[in-house]
């Protein structure tokens, strides 16, 4: 919502103008549409100008065309404010499919952006909410990105592909980094907050940009093929504009530059196998933790051991554990179990060893702040687990909310949390849109 108190501040100062987002070199084109009224709290002069004309004339954003200024009657759009993501979607949808907005009745009386979303997941976009929630997450860089450029493909995408076609047609520079925009990932800012401002300019830069992202041409990083490093050599390149990190396995696990990428990449790798060659992940008898899988198929039961003991526990949980029963049922061994259960305990295990601790900011997410620079969350954890995944020959995915962030490993077809089967769980909460893919899988859900 527009606080009270900005709009006392524009009525000391008069017009304002809108700072952050650059535009694109070609921002000034004339819009589509032009309206017949003036901004109050947006100068004529300033770049985003046309582009709120244009946005307002088409329905994509809302505004107040009857706010009370020094006694005037003013149209406020409210620049500076704070998008969420069912603002986003009233625009994208109406953008991409109006025809089909038009005819989708509301779904949740009380969610009054219902229509977009239900639209949105038709389409198959990556919301991190839907028409059922009350509330709307606030909208990032990098979700608005993943939106946009999903909506344009009309399939979703991920973050890393987003911030490349948008760098690459012109709809962003991304931050200013000392004098210049170097259209890096960290510099495209993933984790700022969208402002409506923001929102109309990419918007508006879409609009005449677009036919590039059917035409990108993808610039070589300052190390071209021919000339990359024999330690290099043989790697999956992954691009970020005029820039590229080169991976074992195609993915970053969120890093920001080679460095970080090799330096915690490595020490996964050179755990991973150091155990592989002691056997860790094929003994059930290194890790009680997970054995009681293995000790309930040979027939060891819970009152073998005496209450407080740990297998009198673990025992006692199979007994009661329908997966369990469901998974032998499949046709998935004990070891196979083990295997899976173990690369997620590593994950934490990795981390605990590196002493991570978790801020509370919510900006950790690469296996480089957890394991070299001792910040964790969730995202980290998945990331850490994601690359003993592939490192373990295993597909996987990350599986996020607007608050959590999940590694599931995918096993003969179905997706696991440790040893823990959660395919029914993955697709269901893709399909209801509670939650979205952060990291998607390789292979496909399915």
């Amino acid at each position: 919502m527009f606080r009270k108190e900005w709009i006392m501040a524009m009525s000391l100062v008069g017009a304002v103008t809108v700072s952050g987002e650059p535009v694109a070199a070609n921002v000034l084109a004339k819009p589509i549409v032009q309206t017949s009224f003036s901004l109050y709290d947006v100068s004529v002069k300033h770049p985003s100008y046309e582009p709120f004309q244009w946005a307002i004339a088409n329905g994509y954003i809302k505004i107040n065309k009857n706010a009370k200024v020094k006694g005037k009657t003013v149209t406020l759009v409210y620049p500076n404010a704070t998008y969420k993501e069912a603002d986003a979607l009233m625009g994208i949808t109406k953008y991409f499919w109006r025809k089909e907005v038009a005819q989708t009745k509301p779904a949740n009386k009380k969610n009054s952006a219902s229509v977009y979303y239900q639209v949105a997941q038709r389409k198959k976009l990556p919301v991190k909410s839907s028409y059922k929630s009350k509330s709307s997450p606030t909208l990032t860089k990098g979700h608005l990105a993943v939106l946009l450029v999903s909506a344009h493909y009309g399939k979703p995408v991920t973050l890393d592909h987003a911030i490349q076609r948008l760098y690459q047609a012109g709809i962003t520079n991304g931050n200013k980094v000392g004098n210049g925009y170097p259209k890096t990932k960290e510099s495209f800012g993933v984790n700022d907050k969208v402002t409506k401002s923001t929102f109309v300019l990419w918007m508006y830069n879409y609009n005449i940009n677009k036919s590039k992202l059917n035409n990108v041409t993808v610039k070589k990083p300052p190390q071209t093929d021919e000339n990359v490093p024999e330690k290099y050599k043989g790697r999956i390149k992954v691009e970020f504009g005029d820039y590229a990190i080169y991976t074992h396995y195609g993915r970053t696990y969120q890093t920001r530059n080679q460095q970080e990428y090799d330096t915690a990449f490595n020490i996964i790798k050179t755990r991973v196998e150091q155990l592989k060659k002691e056997g860790w992940f094929t003994k059930p008898d290194n890790t009680v933790y997970q054995s009681y899988w293995l000790y309930y198929k040979e027939g060891k039961r819970p009152s073998d051991y005496p209450e407080g003991h740990v297998l009198n526990w673990a025992l006692g949980f199979v007994e009661q554990d329908k997966d369990y029963k469901e998974l032998i049922q499949k046709g998935f061994t004990v070891e196979e179990l083990l295997k899976l259960a173990k690369i997620s305990e590593l994950a934490f295990a990795l981390e605990a060893e590196a002493m991570a601790m978790d801020p509370g900011t919510v900006k950790p997410r690469s296996i480089y702040d957890s394991l070299v620079n001792r910040q964790y969350d969730c995202d980290t954890t998945a990331n850490v687990m994601m690359a003993i995944a592939d490192i373990m020959g295993y597909d996987s995915l990350i599986l996020a909310s607007p608050t959590h962030g999940d590694c599931y490993i995918k096993f003969k077809g179905e997706w696991f949390s440790g040893a823990n089967l959660m395919t029914d769980v993955v697709l269901k909460s893709l399909e209801q849109g509670t939650h979205y893919l952060y990291t998607p899988p390789k292979t496909g859900l399915k």
